[in-house]
C-alpha cells in the first residue's frame, strides 16, 4: 500500500522523462504541452529553489503531507533550457537534470 501510495503523488511527467524528451524536442514545444498537463507559471521567491536569470519557469507539484510532495521545474529562456526535481519525503535538495543532471545550485 505505501509503495503504491508514493507512486502515485509523482509528477509526470517526471523531471528525468521530460530530460529525455528535451534531447528530441524544441523547448518551445516542451513548454506548450507541459502549460496544457497543467505546469503553472511560478516566479523567484526566497528559498524557493533554483531559478535561471532570464528564463521563466513554469513547474507542477503533486502530492501529500505524509508521502511527500514531488516537485518538476522546467525553465526557458535565451540560455537554453532546465529541468530541475524536487522529491521533499528524500532529503535530497533540488536536483538538475537538463542540461546536466547533478545538485542544482541557486541560480539566482
Amino acid at each position: 500500500m505505501a509503495l503504491a501510495a508514493l507512486a502515485a503523488c509523482g509528477v509526470r511527467p517526471s523531471a528525468p522523462d521530460l530530460a529525455e524528451r528535451l534531447a528530441e524536442d524544441p523547448p518551445g514545444a516542451v513548454a506548450a504541452d507541459l502549460a496544457a498537463l497543467g505546469f503553472v507559471a511560478v516566479a523567484p521567491r526566497p528559498g524557493s529553489g533554483p531559478f535561471p536569470a532570464n528564463a521563466p519557469c513554469i513547474e507542477k507539484a503533486r502530492g501529500n503531507a505524509m508521502f511527500g510532495i514531488g516537485v518538476v521545474r522546467f525553465c526557458a529562456g535565451p540560455g537554453g533550457a532546465f529541468v530541475y526535481g524536487l522529491q521533499t519525503h528524500s532529503g535530497e535538495p533540488w536536483q538538475t537534470y537538463w542540461p546536466q543532471r547533478g545538485p542544482a545550485g541557486d541560480l539566482r
